[in-house]
Protein backbone atom coordinates (compact mmCIF):
# COMPACT_ATOMS: atom_id res chain seq x y z
CA UNK A 1 0.00 0.00 0.00
CA UNK A 2 1.21 3.26 -0.31
CA UNK A 3 0.17 6.50 0.65
CA UNK A 4 1.07 10.27 -0.57
CA UNK A 5 2.28 12.39 2.48
CA UNK A 6 -0.61 13.66 4.65
CA UNK A 7 1.10 17.19 4.53
CA UNK A 8 0.10 17.43 0.85
CA UNK A 9 -2.14 20.35 -0.15
CA UNK A 10 -5.77 19.42 -2.75
CA UNK A 11 -3.46 21.35 -5.03
CA UNK A 12 -0.54 18.74 -4.49
CA UNK A 13 -3.26 15.83 -4.92
CA UNK A 14 -4.39 16.96 -8.03
CA UNK A 15 -0.81 17.88 -9.43
CA UNK A 16 -0.24 13.86 -8.58
CA UNK A 17 -3.35 12.54 -10.28
CA UNK A 18 -2.61 14.41 -12.91
CA UNK A 19 0.80 13.19 -13.19
CA UNK A 20 -1.13 9.59 -12.61
CA UNK A 21 -3.06 9.94 -15.73
CA UNK A 22 -0.41 11.32 -17.90
CA UNK A 23 1.57 8.01 -17.44
CA UNK A 24 -1.50 5.54 -17.89
CA UNK A 25 -2.39 8.04 -21.30
CA UNK A 26 1.42 7.28 -22.91
CA UNK A 27 0.83 3.48 -21.66
CA UNK A 28 -2.40 2.75 -23.88
CA UNK A 29 -1.92 1.08 -26.65
CA UNK A 30 -4.14 2.45 -29.98
CA UNK A 31 -6.96 -0.30 -29.36
CA UNK A 32 -7.40 1.18 -25.74
CA UNK A 33 -7.41 -2.46 -23.87
CA UNK A 34 -5.06 -1.06 -20.77
CA UNK A 35 -7.06 -0.78 -17.50
CA UNK A 36 -6.34 1.71 -14.17
CA UNK A 37 -6.74 -0.60 -11.53
CA UNK A 38 -5.12 -0.98 -8.18
CA UNK A 39 -5.61 2.80 -7.15
CA UNK A 40 -8.25 4.11 -4.48
CA UNK A 41 -8.73 7.43 -3.89
CA UNK A 42 -10.18 8.53 -0.22
CA UNK A 43 -10.92 11.75 0.48
CA UNK A 44 -12.97 13.18 3.32
CA UNK A 45 -14.22 16.37 4.97
CA UNK A 46 -11.22 18.76 6.11
CA UNK A 47 -9.01 16.25 5.29
CA UNK A 48 -6.60 15.96 2.25
CA UNK A 49 -7.16 13.52 -0.22
CA UNK A 50 -5.29 10.22 -0.36
CA UNK A 51 -4.37 8.07 -3.11
CA UNK A 52 -3.42 4.18 -1.91
CA UNK A 53 -2.41 1.74 -4.28
CA UNK A 54 -3.32 -1.69 -3.19
CA UNK A 55 -2.33 -4.22 -5.48
CA UNK A 56 -2.03 -7.56 -4.55
CA UNK A 57 -0.71 -11.25 -5.99
CA UNK A 58 2.87 -12.57 -7.31
CA UNK A 59 4.49 -12.68 -10.55
CA UNK A 60 2.65 -15.66 -11.71
CA UNK A 61 -0.80 -15.25 -10.06
CA UNK A 62 -3.60 -13.23 -11.17
CA UNK A 63 -2.92 -9.30 -10.05
CA UNK A 64 -6.15 -8.00 -7.77
CA UNK A 65 -7.66 -4.67 -6.12
CA UNK A 66 -8.79 -5.39 -2.91
CA UNK A 67 -10.96 -2.86 -1.31
CA UNK A 68 -12.86 -3.09 2.05
CA UNK A 69 -16.31 -1.32 2.50
CA UNK A 70 -18.17 -1.13 5.62
CA UNK A 71 -20.46 -3.88 4.19
CA UNK A 72 -18.77 -5.78 1.43
CA UNK A 73 -15.28 -6.58 -0.08
CA UNK A 74 -14.60 -5.82 -3.63
CA UNK A 75 -12.29 -7.36 -5.79
CA UNK A 76 -11.27 -6.24 -9.20
CA UNK A 77 -8.89 -8.43 -11.19
CA UNK A 78 -7.70 -8.01 -15.10
CA UNK A 79 -8.06 -11.56 -16.73
CA UNK A 80 -5.42 -12.49 -19.88
CA UNK A 81 -6.18 -11.74 -23.30
CA UNK A 82 -7.91 -14.79 -25.17
CA UNK A 83 -7.86 -17.27 -22.37
CA UNK A 84 -7.60 -21.12 -23.49
CA UNK A 85 -10.56 -21.80 -20.54
CA UNK A 86 -13.38 -19.82 -18.68
CA UNK A 87 -12.05 -17.59 -15.62
CA UNK A 88 -14.35 -18.66 -12.20
CA UNK A 89 -14.17 -17.86 -8.60
CA UNK A 90 -14.57 -20.58 -5.51
CA UNK A 91 -15.94 -18.65 -2.30
CA UNK A 92 -15.22 -19.64 1.34
CA UNK A 93 -15.74 -18.35 4.76
CA UNK A 94 -12.77 -15.91 5.22
CA UNK A 95 -11.19 -16.03 1.54
CA UNK A 96 -11.81 -16.35 -2.29
CA UNK A 97 -10.25 -18.66 -4.79
CA UNK A 98 -9.74 -17.05 -8.19
CA UNK A 99 -9.24 -19.89 -11.06
CA UNK A 100 -7.33 -18.36 -14.23
CA UNK A 101 -5.85 -20.36 -16.72
CA UNK A 102 -5.44 -23.65 -14.84
CA UNK A 103 -3.92 -21.66 -11.63
CA UNK A 104 -5.21 -20.33 -8.27
CA UNK A 105 -5.09 -16.76 -6.47
CA UNK A 106 -5.77 -16.99 -2.60
CA UNK A 107 -7.12 -13.61 -1.67
CA UNK A 108 -7.86 -13.95 2.23
CA UNK A 109 -10.31 -11.47 3.61
CA UNK A 110 -10.09 -9.71 6.85
CA UNK A 111 -13.66 -10.75 8.19
CA UNK A 112 -16.23 -13.77 7.21
CA UNK A 113 -18.38 -13.39 4.17
CA UNK A 114 -21.47 -14.72 3.18
CA UNK A 115 -21.49 -17.47 0.95
CA UNK A 116 -24.90 -16.95 -0.49
CA UNK A 117 -24.80 -13.26 -0.93
CA UNK A 118 -21.29 -13.55 -2.91
CA UNK A 119 -20.87 -12.70 -6.87
CA UNK A 120 -18.68 -12.32 -9.61
CA UNK A 121 -18.83 -11.28 -13.08
CA UNK A 122 -16.94 -10.93 -15.94
CA UNK A 123 -16.80 -7.95 -18.74
CA UNK A 124 -14.35 -6.88 -21.28
CA UNK A 125 -11.80 -8.71 -19.32
CA UNK A 126 -12.12 -7.61 -16.38
CA UNK A 127 -13.14 -9.73 -13.58
CA UNK A 128 -15.43 -8.14 -10.72
CA UNK A 129 -16.11 -9.48 -7.45
CA UNK A 130 -18.58 -8.71 -4.30
CA UNK A 131 -18.44 -10.22 -1.53
CA UNK A 132 -21.26 -9.36 1.27
CA UNK A 133 -19.98 -9.48 5.31
CA UNK A 134 -21.59 -11.42 7.77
Amino acid sequence: MVHMPDNNTPDDFFRDLVKMMEELVKGMSADHTHRFIGYTIITGPGGAPQVIRSIGGEPCEVTYELVEGPAHFFITAELPPDPSMAAYVDFDAERVTIHVEGRETIVNLSAPIDLKHSSYQIHHRLLDIICQKL
